[in-house]
């Protein structure tokens, strides 16, 4: 009976000792549920944005991307491409800085990464601000009157170069006001309402003499930064005889300051004067 009785003891404590083990190792309890995973956020909108719809020729204009996740946050700086639908107005680098190039309408996009498209329109405006300095070709003289009989255009020959010197501002509407001197005769100030892009303007001015009288107006264009194109034309009319002289021709050189460089005023014509003294005054260089 005792060697019974130890056997079942033994084996019950065996049988614990089993149990026992086995608990320890989970071999008793019930495998685990996985944790779902965080779910994969994505772009649910993209916005471009900048400081101005309008800019400057010859500006640069910083534009700044943002992306809208699917969790409600945003995104700053997000990935993707840049890019113009005007490369010949502006271009845009890979930081969204956009360089402008001609005058227009441009629009500025950018494409993110993983989907999604915003974009900016800008308008580049011409920018006649400035101090230009340069000279003018006479292409085409005229007279009339008393003008033909003093024989004008023998003076003022066709190819002969004229010094020009322009003090340009320009506002935000497009009104451009300027003065400038031909020579050593000053004109202005006087104003123009550009037109489109603010890409041209026709500036005009009288110079009041007692002698001889003088118009001077400038057709001005812009269409590359910090350059501009255009004519002159001149009409000298006289207090003694009648008629005029006229001439007129393109720019043929320049350079652009921004130092405003004040004309000074001075009465030129105080007693009837030559045509050569008058074509002196005006600066004209001879070929």
């Amino acid at each position: 009976m005792t060697s019974n009785t130890n056997r079942a003891v033994t084996m019950r404590m065996c049988g614990l000792a089993m149990a026992l083990a086995a608990a320890a190792c989970g071999g008793s309890s019930s495998p685990s549920a996985p944790s779902a995973s965080a779910a994969a956020t994505s772009i649910t909108g993209v916005s471009v944005t900048s400081s101005a719809t309008g800019v400057w020729l010859g500006q640069t204009h910083q534009m700044t991307a943002t992306t809208t996740l699917s969790n409600g946050a945003s995104q700053s700086s997000p990935a993707g491409t840049w890019g113009s639908d005007a490369p010949a107005v502006a271009t845009v680098n890979s930081s969204g800085l956009v360089t402008t190039l001609s005058p227009g309408d441009v629009t500025v996009y950018f494409d993110a990464t993983g989907g999604g498209r915003a974009t900016k329109r800008l308008s580049i405006y011409a920018d006649f601000e400035g101090t230009w300095t340069g000279n003018y070709q006479i292409t085409s003289c005229g007279q009339t009157g008393g003008f033909s009989t003093l024989g004008f255009c023998g003076i003022w020959t066709t190819g002969s170069v004229l010094p020009f010197r322009l003090v340009i501002t320009t506002t935000g509407s497009g009104v451009v006001s300027a003065s400038w001197v031909l020579g050593s005769v000053n004109y202005g100030p006087t104003s123009g309402t550009a037109g489109a892009f603010y890409s041209s303007v026709t500036l005009s001015a009288f110079h009041q003499d007692s002698s001889l009288p003088s118009t001077s107006v400038w057709s001005l264009t812009q269409n590359l930064p910090n350059r501009i194109a255009g004519t002159h034309q001149l009409t000298i009319t006289s207090n003694s005889y009648s008629g005029s002289g006229v001439v007129s021709g393109p720019i043929i050189s320049f350079t652009k300051s921004l130092a405003s460089l004040a004309a000074t005023p001075t009465s030129l014509f105080t007693q009837p004067r030559t045509l050569d003294e008058l074509a002196s005054v005006f600066g004209l260089l001879r070929r």
